[in-house]
């Protein structure tokens, strides 16, 4: 699986929350073989995202969090050229 927010925001949250744990379990990380033990990390998170509590968890992780703005936030261009430089805002 691709846990780049393809799945939504809640897939990312659980893959990092779930990731490192998963991938220190494996025999291949304490053989230190670590491309194998990345590798077979996904592989469990894409396991769990299959399991009830893991679909659960990924619902809960997809809602908004508390304190995040319901709508959108306008920020004037002159007071993002402020805070980046001009250079760092298309016109």
């Amino acid at each position: 699986g691709v846990f780049d927010g393809h799945g939504g925001r809640g897939v990312s949250r659980f893959a990092a929350k779930q990731l490192p744990a998963l991938i220190r379990e494996t025999e291949a990380f304490r053989k230190g073989d670590y491309v194998a033990a990345l590798e077979q990390g996904f592989l469990r998170v894409d396991e769990r995202l299959r399991e009830p509590a893991g679909r659960r968890e990924v619902e809960v992780l997809d809602l908004p969090d508390a304190d995040s703005p319901v709508r959108p936030v306008a920020v004037p261009r002159r007071m993002l050229q402020q805070m980046l430089g001009s250079r760092s805002v298309a016109t």
